[in-house]
């Protein structure tokens, strides 16, 4: 209602143009600073998104490394317990315990993995809708600029009168 009435609007003199020139700069600024605002905030939560999605990613790839290492333990005590099992049932059953735990570290691992893969797609999508702020930004920056300019056109206007 209020864009339509200030397009709509002619003014007879300069009296009556000089409200509605205020009126409009007010409206005007309001509208770009709470856009920028919102769009600002946006980022601001995108940043500490980031922040903690690499902090994860840092985790799980420290998790991974010691899991690695876990595996290649595991894969020693496997072969030896496979010389040990001509001893006994009981290195038998240790050697199956071993195993468990290796197939267990293996689930445990292909688990970070994926959820490292997940965590660099959130960060495509986190890096896309910061583009995206950005270009909002650009093109609200060149309304504010274009209404500036024709704010100062009807300024001019006014004062011609």
């Amino acid at each position: 209602k209020l864009l339509k009435f200030v397009l709509e609007v002619k003014p007879k003199t300069r009296v009556d143009a000089y409200p509605l020139l205020l009126m409009t700069q007010h409206v005007l600024k309001r509208l770009t600073d709470g856009d920028l605002k919102i769009i600002s905030q946006r980022i601001r939560e995108l940043e500490a998104a980031l922040a903690a999605l690499e902090l994860e990613k840092k985790n799980l790839a420290n998790q991974n490394a010691l899991l690695t290492e876990k595996l290649k333990g595991h894969k020693l005590s496997g072969a030896l317990t496979g010389a040990l099992s001509q001893k006994g049932v009981g290195a038998m059953q240790e050697a199956a315990e071993l195993q468990a735990a290796l197939a267990s570290a293996m689930a445990e691992k292909e688990e970070m993995l994926k959820r490292m893969q997940e965590m660099d797609a959130m960060q495509a999508e986190i890096d896309r809708l910061k583009a995206e702020s950005l270009k909002q930004q650009e093109r609200l920056k060149g309304q504010v600029a274009m209404l500036t300019k024709q704010l100062d056109g009807a300024q001019r206007e006014i004062d011609g009168h």
